[in-house]
């Protein structure tokens, strides 16, 4: 498993199209963000599962 490494480019053409892109260099650590977007990202989140769940059930009943 890497760690430190896995978003490194590897050759230059792609850590350009990176650099231009704006790729992040590490991923969102959530519990350092700010409480509304916290709050925000752990509703939209729960209610993408919740509402997966419930057209799941929805789409076996209407068989």
């Amino acid at each position: 498993m890497i760690t430190s490494n896995d978003n490194q480019a590897f050759n230059s053409a792609i850590s350009h199209m990176n650099n231009i892109e704006g790729l992040p260099s590490k991923q969102a650590d959530l519990s350092s963000m700010p409480a509304p977007i916290r709050w925000f990202a752990y509703v939209a989140f729960g209610g993408m599962a919740i509402g997966g769940i419930v057209l799941f059930i929805f789409a076996m009943l209407n068989q």
